[in-house]
């Protein structure tokens, strides 16, 4: 038990270390290298106590003692003190000694929970993050290549000869829905790929006649029908602008054009609204 002079002093000390605890940064410091701080608070208290135990020991000594009058006492005492400090008569389980064991121990375990949830929280930041990203380029990149087919098929707006959706085949006179646009171009015409990929099909594709098919990835394939002549093999891997064919009338055909068609993820789109498409 602690005189009653001292729990108020004990508590203040105890309330200190509560709020050094609550401030990440600073118990930190405390926890890796601030051992000193610690120490030196625990002493400073420790001499406290000692302090304060003498003085009243010294209040307690009659007057009328062997020491004789205060100037004698004073002397005494002062002697004693000295004595009692150098003695250390805790031993080992000096006060200081203790507190500073006590609460390094609490400043390593709440260091350890600080860490683990500090990488617990950077983890998932992190996760969540990457994946936001990831997916931003993926967009990019894909946005990037509809763009590319755009830009062919403006350049190529004027030569539509048969547009995307319902329409009467032209040879079987039935209504069919066309998945591409068809382009009246003239026999020979160079056809090059918009945007770099990799050559899935290039050859005879029954009423599509000669034709190429090119993944470009993210979901994305292009078609190339009724062509003259292949300048590409499956497993080639084209640049953009690459030459794949020249402009035929093969298969079903009724005149030298382009039939062209772009795929995301199987489903056909309508190869003049592609970008708006995608918005939408």
């Amino acid at each position: 038990m602690l005189p009653p002079g001292l729990k108020a002093d004990a508590s203040l000390f105890e309330t200190q270390i509560k709020d050094l605890k609550n401030q990440d940064s600073q118990f930190k410091t405390l926890a890796k290298g601030g051992k000193d701080k610690l120490v030196k608070a625990a002493k400073d208290f420790e001499g406290f106590i000692y302090s304060f135990m003498f003085k009243e020991m010294y209040k307690s000594i009659p007057k009328s003692e062997v020491m004789g009058n205060a100037k004698h006492r004073e002397i005494f005492m002062g002697l004693y003190l000295d004595e009692v400090t150098k003695q250390n008569p805790m031993g080992n389980k000096s006060i200081a000694s203790q507190l500073v064991k006590q609460y390094e121990t609490q400043a390593e375990q709440e260091l350890e929970k600080i860490n683990s949830t500090t990488t617990n929280i950077d983890s998932s930041i992190t996760n969540k993050i990457t994946t936001f990203a990831q997916r931003i380029v993926k967009d990019r990149t894909a946005t990037k290549v509809l763009e590319d087919f755009d830009s062919m098929t403006k350049k190529l707006e004027k030569k539509v000869s048969s547009n995307y959706g319902e329409r009467t085949h032209p040879i079987s006179k039935r209504k069919r829905f066309h998945d591409g646009v068809d382009f009246a171009l003239n026999e020979g015409t160079k056809v090059k790929s918009p945007s770099k990929g990799n050559v899935v099909f290039a050859g005879d594709k029954g009423g599509y006649g000669n034709a190429v098919i090119i993944d470009h990835g993210h979901g994305l394939s292009t078609l190339y029908a009724h062509l003259s002549e292949i300048n590409v093999k499956v497993g080639d891997e084209v640049r953009k602008n690459a030459l794949i064919g020249k402009v035929g009338s093969t298969g079903a055909s009724t005149g030298p054009h382009l039939h062209f068609e772009v795929k995301k993820d199987g489903k056909t789109l309508d190869p003049m609204h592609l970008v708006s498409k995608e918005k939408n």
